[in-house]
């Protein structure tokens, strides 16, 4: 089921009580109405006289088939007053990254900065040329506050509170140590967890898969080209909702490239070319998960 259990009504009567097992056919009537809450859980179009529903009810495993029923399509008006939830995630806040190592964040969503309200932490990503990544380490679905400081390094703030910790926050590398690389978080494997990632000018990019803060020849993946020309600027995107991030490009004019099948190079007809959108120079991507 694409939105999980369904909550439902169904009318129960004698034959319903007394259920031992096997597909329920005996459609009963309630006079006064439906009587009975249920939960669907699944469903086979194969049993039965038309199909089936799995149905978890609420009396104990010693009923029908440990607590569940087959029941077929129809029978005693089985799904009817039917409710589910959509769950629509944790949603985004707003934040910006002041040089010198302070964040501020826009907690309540408004978009300006309420002192007293809104957070500012700090300070953390004191240098000059620190980039700031928010990177969602430990799969809470929380993101921490994180930093690549050109050499490779990396700290990321575990505990959340807007300062390094030596000894209880992360610091690791050398991952990027390039002076052009570029630090981006993505979740390539759907795991919940991003890893650090490095896209290189030129098109090369560098994925750390057993999130160690080194690359591994071997264990980690270097793919590409995928970005070749001078000004592209990596974003890591979930186009399709699977859970996993996909490579993608923005280009100087407004041109994006998606690499949809997740090979790490760009294949016309497979992957996806989109755009103009963002057109004047200047303009800056962001992948965001705004629905």
């Amino acid at each position: 089921m694409r939105y999980g259990p369904v909550s439902a009504a169904v009318c129960v009567r004698e034959h319903f009580l007394n259920y031992r097992g096997g597909v329920f056919e005996t459609d009963e009537f309630c006079p006064d109405g439906l009587n009975h809450a249920i939960v669907l859980t699944g469903w086979d179009d194969t049993q039965g006289n038309n199909g089936v529903w799995f149905l978890r009810n609420s009396w104990g495993p010693y009923w029908g088939e440990s607590g569940y029923m087959r029941i077929g399509y129809g029978i005693s008006a089985v799904g009817s007053c039917a409710n589910y939830i959509v769950y629509q995630g944790k949603c985004d806040e707003i934040g910006v990254f002041q040089p010198g190592g302070t964040w501020l964040i826009d907690t309540n969503r408004n978009g300006v900065f309420n002192p007293d309200i809104d957070l500012q932490l700090g300070s953390f990503g004191q240098q000059a040329g620190d980039v700031p990544v928010a990177i969602d380490w430990d799969g809470d679905g929380n993101q921490e506050l994180a930093i690549f400081r050109p050499g490779g390094t990396w700290f990321i703030d575990t505990n959340r509170n807007g300062v390094f910790n030596p000894g209880i926050d992360l610091q690791l590398g050398s991952f990027g140590q390039q002076a052009s690389d570029v630090p981006v978080a993505i979740d390539w494997d759907g795991d919940g967890k991003q890893e650090l990632a490095i896209f290189r000018p030129g098109g090369t990019w560098f994925i750390d898969t057993n999130r160690n803060g080194v690359f591994n020849p071997g264990i980690d993946l270097q793919l590409g080209p995928f970005g070749q020309q001078a000004s592209d600027v990596p974003v890591a995107i979930d186009w399709d909702g699977d859970g996993k991030q996909e490579l993608a490009i923005f280009q100087s004019g407004g041109t994006w490239l998606i690499d949809t099948n997740h090979n790490g190079v760009f294949n016309p007809g497979i992957d996806l070319q989109l755009g103009p959108f963002g057109q004047q120079a200047g303009d800056v991507p962001v992948a965001i998960d705004w629905a």
